[in-house]
């Protein structure tokens, strides 16, 4: 199954075969190869999600707050995880 990540989508749920929501046209591929699989959690300023990478897994953070300092925090968590050894960032 593949989730759609669009806020205003009313019907997450996709087959694995397609390209495009079948609810509300948005891309499911993302950058061309992230595929969303299953939704993780969701904190105050972002969504977390669980994304295959040709059979990979990877995690996607989504920031869902516009404002200063959730952008901020957001930032400086990305930062973290990019000197990470263990994880490999998504670009």
């Amino acid at each position: 199954m593949s989730l759609c990540i669009n806020p205003n989508c009313q019907n997450t749920d996709n087959p694995d075969n397609l390209l495009r929501c079948q609810s509300c046209g948005s891309e499911l591929l993302l950058e061309g190869c992230y595929r969303v699989t299953r939704a993780i959690g969701q904190g105050g300023f972002a969504r977390t999600f669980e994304v295959s990478d040709s059979g990979k897994l990877k995690i996607l953070k989504v920031l869902i707050l516009n404002q200063a300092k959730a952008v901020s925090l957001f930032q400086q968590e990305a930062e973290v995880l990019k000197r990470s050894q263990s994880l490999t960032p998504l670009s």
